[in-house]
């Protein structure tokens, strides 16, 4: 039995830097949402944290400054200086160890 090759609508290119509207990595989404496709667009820490925080899945505040904590806390685009002026999360400190405390 032969093997046939599944011949896909889109190719996934790699990171390109050469200007805005070039590929910068693959979105994988239904075909309601417009299919497996190459995107051009960017993520900001502030569009990230406004996602979030408008995610009907976080139902508190408490929720949302939680995952807002773990990015924090992880390093990854996200640091413990921006928690820490974050204003809706003033209620829900890092704790000490995230602080470089023991």
């Amino acid at each position: 039995m032969a093997i046939r090759a599944h011949r896909r609508p889109w190719t996934w290119t790699a990171w390109d830097p050469s200007s805005e509207a070039a590929p910068k990595f693959i979105v994988f989404d239904t075909q309601a949402d417009g299919r497996v496709r190459m995107s051009s667009g960017a993520l900001t820490t502030e569009a990230v944290v406004a996602d979030i925080e408008t995610d009907p899945r976080s139902r508190t505040q408490d929720e949302c400054c939680q995952i807002l904590r773990e990015m924090a806390i992880d390093g990854r685009g996200f640091t413990v200086t921006y928690y820490a002026k974050h204003e809706s999360c003033r209620e829900y400190p890092l704790p000490e160890v995230a602080l470089g405390g023991s």
